[in-house]
């Protein structure tokens, strides 16, 4: 539900007694101390941005994500799925930031084609007038899949980064064309508001069972996996050759 609606909810579940429990985006904490038996099961939008940029950061230092005009500043473009910006992008940058990398972001471009063709056609048009571009980040993995698409028509060997997972996002990643992703553990998630949910309606702490701890707001946050592209392996030096003297005596 949207966050705006959450008051309502709230008013409504205490009204009657009820648990709420709220996934997702997370309501205000106002929201949240209103009623005792309101829940947040959830993540850390900015820590899944530190994250993604922790992994690119060390594939910039590996070279996987070169300075091509050498101007020692990250040529950015940034691909949402219809929103004027992304906190976890931002979160990313701010990574390379604050490792003295400065980033010029060229483009922040909301796409709102549905298909694949809409949005790799989207997102071709833009690399085209971006044609400095380093590195591309993409809110959703049907974006990234979109973006390494047109990279390989347009602009070959620009890396893309993401948020979250598909079934097609993993051979994006093993074959290099999608660098890194971080991902919400939905499963996870769910198991816990499944559980909360039991627990209160048996009048338990939410908690019992699970390895969740709450905050002073009744919020407990789900980890983040990361998916990385494996750094290639290094060849192995040859073994030197045996070598004998000749020190002349007989």
């Amino acid at each position: 539900a949207n966050t705006s609606d959450a008051p309502a909810y709230v008013r409504a579940a205490a009204a009657l007694g009820l648990p709420v429990i709220f996934c997702g985006e997370k309501p205000d904490a106002s929201v949240l101390q209103q009623y005792s038996k309101c829940w947040y099961v959830g993540a850390n939008p900015a820590k899944q941005g530190e994250l993604l940029g922790e992994a690119l950061f060390a594939d910039y230092q590996a070279g996987r994500i070169p300075d091509k005009n050498g101007d020692k500043l990250l040529q950015v473009v940034i691909f949402t799925g219809g929103a004027a910006e992304d906190s976890r992008a931002a979160a990313t940058l701010r990574i390379f930031e604050n490792r003295g990398v400065f980033d010029d972001t060229l483009a922040i471009v909301p796409v709102n084609g549905t298909s694949a063709d809409e949005q790799k056609a989207a997102i071709t048009a833009t690399l085209l007038q971006q044609t400095g571009t380093e590195l591309i980040l993409a809110s959703t993995p049907a974006l990234a899949a979109a973006a390494a698409d047109a990279v390989a028509t347009v602009l070959p060997g620009v890396p893309v980064g993401t948020f979250g997972d598909s079934d097609s996002l993993g051979n994006s990643i093993d074959s290099g064309a999608v660098l890194a992703t971080v991902l919400y553990q939905n499963s996870k998630a769910a198991g816990l508001v499944a559980t909360f949910a039991q627990n209160a309606a048996l009048g338990r702490d939410p908690t019992v069972g699970t390895d969740a701890r709450l905050d002073e707001n009744r919020c407990t946050l789900v980890e983040f996996t990361t998916k990385t592209t494996p750094l290639p392996q290094a060849t192995p030096l040859p073994e030197p050759a045996e070598t004998t003297s000749d020190t002349g005596d007989e």
